[in-house]
């Protein structure tokens, strides 16, 4: 009985060192490759955009936004409205570009760029009139500009070719306007 006890503890004590013996040569070293530390993304929410340029009726959502950047006198008010525009404009180009329609995308961003100079023209003018109000929308302007720089890099990565060259021209636009901020 002793020797059937001492036979099986060895078959059990072989097994076990065998299976472990094999399991250690056949695992990997798993060595940790760096991951590079992620980009934080700029703290700033985009507005919902309403109806986009495919639409049919765009053309009266065009006209109402004309006719309110007209009537606003006030460079400040002017300055919000025009930013709020330019925001549109992007989340509206990001829509366009996730439906598969580039050309579109990159049009109505281009436009919301332009926008977004007009808001940074109008806030230079009320700060040339000394409007003190102007130190949150500055902040504002900056997170918005830092926001278009991000998405618009992101948007450059996915868009194709021959539509590549005007959204480098947004972003460029966008940077040129990210150096003019840092002198205010």
């Amino acid at each position: 009985m002793r020797k059937a006890v001492i036979t099986v503890f060895s078959l059990f004590f072989l097994t076990f060192f065998l299976t472990t013996l094999t399991e250690a040569k056949t695992k990997q070293v798993l060595v940790p490759t760096p991951t590079p530390t992620p980009v934080p993304k700029v703290e700033y929410e985009l507005p919902y955009p309403g109806i986009l340029p495919d639409h049919p009726l765009y053309f009266l959502k065009v006209l109402r936004d004309r006719t309110l950047g007209f009537l606003i006198q006030d460079p400040v008010k002017r300055t919000e409205f025009n930013l709020l525009m330019a925001d549109k404009r992007l989340i509206m180009g990001i829509f366009l570009s996730e439906k598969g329609k580039p050309s579109l995308a990159e049009s109505t961003i281009s436009k919301g760029e332009k926008y977004l100079e007009k808001a940074f023209s109008d806030l230079t003018y009320a700060r040339a009139k000394g409007d003190q109000t102007t130190v949150n929308l500055v902040d504002k302007i900056k997170k918005s500009v830092a926001k278009h720089e991000e998405v618009l890099t992101e948007l450059l990565e996915r868009m194709p070719e021959e539509k590549k060259k005007g959204i480098e021209e947004s972003l460029n636009l966008v940077k040129k306007i990210k150096e003019e901020l840092k002198k205010i």
